[in-house]
This record gives C-alpha cells, structure tokens and sequence, in this order.
C-alpha cells in the first residue's frame, strides 16, 4: 500500500494536509497571471542566494498580518515561539525562519538541530511554489524532503484543524491581487 493511502486511511488527511501545508510555507495559492509566474520562475532560477532572502524576508513580512488575523494560526504562531525551520534548496541555499508571535525572522544559514524542508534543486522548488507539479508526488518521490518530520508533526498536531481548513485558503485566495501585486513590485525592484 502507497504512503498516501496510508496516510489518508489513517485518517491523517494525506495529500489534503499536506498541499495545504505546502501552501501555507509557500505563502501564495497559485499565481493566476501567465506573465508574473513566468518572472517568478526566472526569478527563482537564477536568483542569487540574498536576492532569495530578500524575497522571502519581504514575502513573509507582508503576509505575517495575513496570518495573524486568523485565530487559530495566532495560537499555531504562539505555541511556536522561537522555535526554527530551515528552508533549503539543496546545495544552493539555506535559510533558517524562526518563529515569532508577530511574524518570522529569517537568516541565512542552517542549524542541524532545526528540522528543515529541503527541495532537491531549483527546479523542484520552482515546480512547487508555482504548482506545476502534486506537492504530495514532490514528498513521495523525495524531491521535497522533511528533515525532523516528527519533532514538525508535534509541533502542529494540536493546530491539524487549522492546517485543514478550508477558509485559511480562501482568505489567501481572498487576497490573492494584493500579494500578486507584491510580488511584481518586488521582482521588479530587483530587476527581474
């Protein structure tokens, strides 16, 4: 039996908690205008590492009220408070985001103890931030992998129904114009 059968049949949500996991981290549903994807997968591509720090610092800043505004991600925030999570396209860039109640700091660097969320390589995060592929595949096939899947699972399980709701995702889809339009103002200012 497949792990995303099992995970479903367990009653863990498979592919549904996981998508909306990948969304959350990401930030963004998918983009909706042909010309901005294309810019962000350029973007992405060739982006050197502080350029993807920038990005993700003002990505992250921009979204933290977003998040906040949701009282359920305000307790998930709390819980997580000073706790971190590496970022990293294998090889090319590490990040470590730490945790805050307003939001999340991020830096440039790994800390083996953190658990981390690794895309095998620029390609295999770009497919995934944009949706060009199933998250849940990227997970199976272990282009996308989990370091410290555990010690995250302990992290969020009294927060699974936030992670599962629907609304959280239709308050980004709410949004989606606005975040859009940041994201083109940012890609733009760094020339891309």
């Amino acid at each position: 039996m497949g792990a995303k059968r099992r995970l479903t049949r367990k009653g863990v949500g498979g592919n549904d908690v996981m998508v909306r996991f990948w969304d959350l981290v990401t930030l963004y549903p998918r983009i909706s205008d042909r010309e901005l994807e294309e810019r962000l997968s350029v973007f992405i591509m060739e982006g050197d590492e502080e350029e993807l720090l920038g990005m993700a610092r003002e990505l992250l800043e921009f979204a933290s009220p977003l998040m906040l505004e949701d009282e359920g991600l305000r307790g998930l925030m709390a819980s997580l408070e000073g706790k971190k999570l590496g970022l990293i396209i294998e090889g090319d860039y590490y990040s470590l985001v730490t945790f805050r109640r307003g939001g999340f700091e991020v830096e440039l660097g790994s800390d083996e103890t953190a658990p981390a969320l690794i895309a095998a390589d620029r390609g295999v995060y770009r497919d995934a931030v944009l949706k060009r592929g199933d998250p849940m595949r990227l997970f199976l096939e272990r282009k996308i992998r989990v370091c410290g899947l555990p010690r995250m699972i302990r992290w969020v399980l009294p927060y699974i129904k936030v992670l599962r709701s629907r609304a959280l995702y239709e308050k980004y889809l709410s949004r989606q114009a606005e975040i859009e339009a940041r994201l083109e103002d940012a890609l733009t200012r760094i020339g891309y």
